[in-house]
């Protein structure tokens, strides 16, 4: 049972951790303490979240604890379509962005992104974090062991201060053209939240 819950405990930490990293006041820290170095900061912020990552999936992979539920085909299926839709989601959704940009690889600007409200984002505001919530969900029934279950309850229980933090910066950036978008579309799940 305590292993359940650290696991539960590192992933909601994972997601924190990638929030607070994110946030304007520690990047504008890090930029006015290290100016010549803040243009790898978008690079190490990805790299030491896909380093983290790593480590946390393969924990998993190492102790998976025991079936929650057992894994049939219908489990398997769903997990399948759950995955997959999340998966496409994902790439649709990154195909708006600038993302070599996005991965700090590319040549990054002060000047912000124009507010996108089509397309995927004329659904929802976050299509990166729905196609993460499907992925999830698909995890949990394609491998359904407790350990991989409290991962994923986990990252599910940061998605809402995530997207908290994040429709913050929204609003600073974009101001009423942001909160007039929120009026119209939702942030996760299509018409209901």
């Amino acid at each position: 049972m305590i292993t359940h819950i650290l696991i539960f405990l590192y992933w909601l930490g994972y997601g924190l951790l990638h929030s607070i990293l994110a946030a304007t006041p520690l990047k504008t820290a890090v930029k006015a303490a290290a100016p010549a170095w803040f243009r790898y900061y978008r690079l190490g912020y990805n790299l030491l979240a896909i380093g983290l990552l790593a480590g946390l999936c393969w924990q998993l992979v190492r102790n998976p604890g025991p079936a929650w539920m057992e894994a049939g085909i219908y489990s398997q299926i769903w997990g399948a379509a759950l995955l997959f839709s999340g998966l496409i989601v994902t790439i649709r959704a990154f195909e708006r962005y600038d993302t070599p940009a996005f991965l700090g690889i590319g040549q990054a600007t002060d000047a912000p992104e124009p507010l996108i409200t089509d397309g995927l984002q004329g659904w929802v505001r976050h299509p990166l974090y729905s196609g993460t919530l499907l992925i999830l969900l698909g995890v949990a029934f394609l491998w359904p062991w407790v350990n991989v279950l409290a991962a994923v309850l986990g990252l599910m229980a940061y998605l809402p201060f995530g997207i908290w933090w994040e429709e913050i910066k929204l609003k600073q950036l974009y101001g009423e053209a942001y909160r007039q978008y929120a009026r119209q579309v939702k942030r996760l799940i299509p018409g209901i939240w």
